[in-house]
């Protein structure tokens, strides 16, 4: 995925500890990626349920001999590193870190809950009035300005990372921080990393002339904004490659803009007028977060928070096609017998640990001879003895549980 600034920084190392399977119960898996899962966990003592990421950590050094690896174990740590700076004023644009913890080959990051992401919500929704479409970007913004101010440039804004904290899925809480880089006090950064089509030209360079990594700064977080815009407005990403597009020829297309740049008319002016202001291919040109949350268009998310019904005329909002596009452009795919695999060891690891496994179905306990009444007695007499417990205040913040 992405490449780290240019000197190597080191983060606070999670010690290896069965306290995560003490605390919580794993449930059914919310979503999947490359390397990891998303699933559900309760808490054992007080039957809250929070959302845990399941980074998988593990190596096959040969045949018979799995190990760790030590450059995705360090890139992990420093998103739970981020993702801590990133939740410690407790903003409601940002998913908040519970905890963190390592066992068995896997971290596990654990989190408030979220019904699903700002993507899913594009796809169900038919239209959008104008000031619930500057409430969306509005939520975007304030969430991107956050990170910001303390220093942390995301470098992977797309809809998928932005969760719906609530039903009507308006309001937004951006998440994944895994390719997160904190801004040096002078300079710029460098590396190549994010999402093909939401890429900023100015981070991009072709593999042939991969002669020096490219430099950028916090604006890329805002031309990623920009081509979310551009993609509700048109339903379409701003750059699409002629002939077969793949993650390469997209970012061909970013780099060279070709083919140009183009803005069609459309039903929202004030929309458009502020897609074309972050769409700006010079960063030095394009505004920044802070000036964006100024823009006529943006300050109309006020006047929907005051009233229950929602004005201005509707947008329709059709963005099934460049979701598919999106998910054939990912360079890591998701393969099914490395999902098979992860979850048959996630599986022993609980065992091992003395953990509880929910049933994939209606959440029923796999033993039916335990509950969550049973062990929880038992998980108090255990973390009060657990030699290396793992600090809450070092590892995450807690802002209560998001769910329907």
């Amino acid at each position: 995925m992405g490449c780290v600034a240019s000197r190597q920084e080191v983060y606070d190392e999670i010690p290896e500890s069965a306290e995560f399977f003490r605390r919580y119960a794993l449930g059914k898996k919310l979503g999947e990626g490359a390397f990891g899962q998303v699933r559900l966990a309760t808490e054992i003592t007080t039957k809250k349920e929070f959302a845990v990421k399941v980074a998988d950590v593990r190596t096959q050094e040969s045949r018979n001999v799995v190990g760790v690896s030590k450059r995705r174990k360090r890139n992990i740590e420093r998103e739970i590193y981020m993702w801590r700076l990133a939740s410690e004023a407790k903003i409601t644009q940002v998913t908040s870190l519970e905890a963190a913890f390592y066992c068995g080959g896997f971290y596990y990051m654990v989190c408030e809950i979220c019904k699903r992401n700002l993507m899913q919500h594009l796809l169900h929704v038919k239209t959008l009035a104008e000031d619930e479409f500057a409430t969306l970007a509005s939520e975007m913004l304030k969430g991107i300005h956050h990170l910001h101010t303390i220093g942390l440039v995301h470098r992977d804004i797309k809809p998928e990372n932005f969760l719906c904290a609530d039903k009507t899925g308006f309001q937004l809480k951006l998440c994944d921080f895994g390719l997160a880089l904190k801004q040096p006090r002078k300079g710029k950064l460098s590396g190549i990393g994010g999402t093909a089509p939401y890429m900023a030209p100015e981070t991009l360079v072709l593999r042939r002339g991969l002669q020096s990594k490219p430099t950028f700064h916090k604006e890329v977080d805002v031309w990623a904004f920009g081509v979310i815009l551009y993609l509700i407005l048109f339903g379409k990403f701003p750059y699409m490659p002629p002939g077969e597009a793949t993650a390469e020829t997209m970012k061909h297309a970013i780099k060279h803009d070709n083919p140009p740049l183009h803005f069609p008319e459309s039903q929202s002016s004030l929309a458009l007028m502020l897609t074309t202001r972050v769409l700006v291919r010079d960063p030095r040109r394009r505004i920044t977060a802070k000036d964006a949350l100024q823009d006529p268009f943006v300050l109309q998310a006020n006047a929907h928070a005051s009233r229950q019904d929602s004005r201005g005329s509707d947008l329709r909002v059709s963005v099934r096609d460049a979701k598919d596009m999106a998910e054939k452009l990912r360079e890591f795919q998701i393969s099914e017998n490395t999902q098979q695999d992860l979850e048959s060891r996630l599986k022993t690891v609980t065992a091992k640990s003395g953990g509880i496994w929910f049933s994939e179905g209606d959440e029923t306990l796999v033993s039916p001879t335990q509950s969550l009444n049973s062990v929880s007695a038992r998980a108090d007499s255990r973390i009060k003895k657990d030699k290396k417990p793992v600090s809450r205040d070092k590892f995450g913040t807690h802002s209560g549980v998001v769910s329907e």
